[in-house]
């Protein structure tokens, strides 16, 4: 098999430790021959020392620096584009920082990438730190728990960024993720994307990796309405234009509609709306 390189896609806002912990982690996996990779990093702005300390500790890695206003989507499109300036990749990886792969990590989303199509993208399923719980990697149902892995690479209709394969040839079909969206649900955009261009989505036959699980209590913030609306409507909230797009372009008006109902319902009556979900 002919050389491969890969390009490894991360953002990061502070944690240095998790962001160290987790290069750590890929630089102890084991690869195959035909396999090599870089690192791009975009650090928004971090205050706890986040670049000068990758770049001590490992200056091979490409690190940018842009301001706080950058979240996760924003944020992984950058160090995408400055992979690209760089060299033309076989392969780019989206990885967050919090996500601690395996060893064995590539050989897995590899190897499942070579007994698919071509035209596929693979999910990385983590578990949590502390036990067997699968925590990210696809679903079928957007809120209901993540596969489980079975063995062999199964389809899936939501995937999460935490690890994730997508080959060149996916990205000149349907290019990269979508800047409309700030933070979250431009993973979700990618592979609903995707699937309607006949692409496969798929999660990796084996877990991955460790990753636990962000709370999405989101509605649940002290404060008066105001603060509320704020937070929520903030990029790291349910930011609503993104939301209403997200859910226009992928499941047409009546979705659209209810989502504007549960977010009012939730930001004016959150203890209500988490005793009925719940």
């Amino acid at each position: 098999m002919n050389c491969k390189k890969g390009a490894i896609l991360i953002t990061v806002f502070n944690r240095v430790n998790e962001t160290i912990n987790c290069i750590k982690r890929i630089k102890e996996c084991l690869l195959p021959e035909y396999f090599s990779f870089d690192i791009y990093i975009t650090d928004a702005s971090s205050t706890d020392g986040t670049k000068d300390i990758i770049n001590r500790m490992f200056p091979e890695i490409k690190v940018v620096t842009v301001s706080q206003n950058s979240y996760w989507n924003s944020g992984m499109i950058l160090a995408w584009e400055n992979a690209k300036q760089n060299r033309d990749y076989d392969f780019y990886f989206l990885l967050n920082n919090d996500t601690y792969l395996n060893s064995n990590a590539f050989q897995i989303i590899l190897n499942d990438y070579y007994v698919s199509s071509t035209y596929s993208i693979i999910a990385g399923v983590t578990k949590e730190l502390n036990n067997n719980n699968i925590s990210y990697g696809g679903r079928n149902v957007i809120n209901q728990s993540p596969l489980i892995p079975v063995g062999t690479p199964i389809p899936a209709k939501f995937i999460n960024g935490n690890f994730v394969l997508i080959p060149k040839c996916v990205i000149k079909k349907i290019g990269f993720l979508n800047p409309r969206f700030s933070h979250s649900l431009g993973d979700f955009d990618f592979g609903l994307r995707a699937i309607k261009f006949k692409i496969n989505v798929l999660i990796t036959s084996q877990i991955i990796g460790s990753c636990d699980i962000n709370s999405n209590s989101v509605f649940n913030i002290k404060g008066n309405l105001c603060d509320r609306y704020i937070y929520i409507n903030s990029p790291k909230g349910i930011p609503f234009k993104e939301y209403f797009y997200f859910n226009f372009k992928h499941f047409g008006t009546t979705r659209a509609l209810r989502f504007i109902i549960v977010f009012l319902f939730g930001m004016l009556f959150p203890k209500l709306y988490y005793k009925i979900v719940s």
